[in-house]
């Protein structure tokens, strides 16, 4: 993804991986299956930190968080049989540059999306005093962590725990739908 700071260029970068702009196909269940890497995105941001500080760099990092379950079954959500009562699938980029670090994001079928995000949340665009970005590499850094307590979750299983690490990093409590 390459873009201006501007929102109508972020727009533009975006809209191939945005579903509500025009872009973003789900994996198939094979994919999804041999799929699961939370930890890679500490690895990754570390990296695009080094670059943005070293060599002026910007880098857009893209994640897809599906929730394979609910494709697998997907009525049993509707029937309220699953041990979590929505899903969490969620697509976000983020991007670090030597201005700090932005993440856009979207949620779900029936969520925000990516443009609702950018416009409450960057910047000049957002409300005033609801501007969350750019943030700074360390406070980039402790997001990242948050993201891998909710997404290094094994077995499956809502605890308070994960619901409170997921609501931090995307502002969305699964508890309380």
């Amino acid at each position: 993804l390459i873009s201006g700071t501007d929102i109508r260029s972020k727009v533009e970068a975006v809209k191939p991986i945005s579903r509500s702009l025009g872009g973003c196909a789900v994996p198939s269940a094979d994919v999804l299956e041999r799929v699961r890497w939370p930890h890679v995105l500490t690895d990754a941001y570390s990296r695009t930190v080094d670059a943005a500080l070293s060599s002026q760099q910007c880098t857009a990092l893209h994640v897809t968080v599906t929730d394979v379950e609910i494709m697998r079954n997907p009525f049993r959500g509707q029937n309220r049989m699953l041990s979590r009562p929505a899903t969490f699938a969620h697509t976000f980029v983020m991007t670090v540059s030597p201005a700090g670090v932005y993440v856009h994001q979207s949620y779900g079928p029936r969520g925000y999306t990516m443009l609702q995000h950018m416009l409450q949340h960057d910047g000049a665009a957002a409300p005033e005093g609801k501007s969350r970005y750019p943030m700074s590499f360390e406070a980039g850094k402790g997001w990242v962590a948050r993201f891998e307590d909710f997404a290094a979750n094994g077995g499956g299983v809502w605890t308070p725990e994960v619901n409170a690490a997921y609501a931090d990093c995307f502002e969305v409590d699964l508890s309380a739908h």
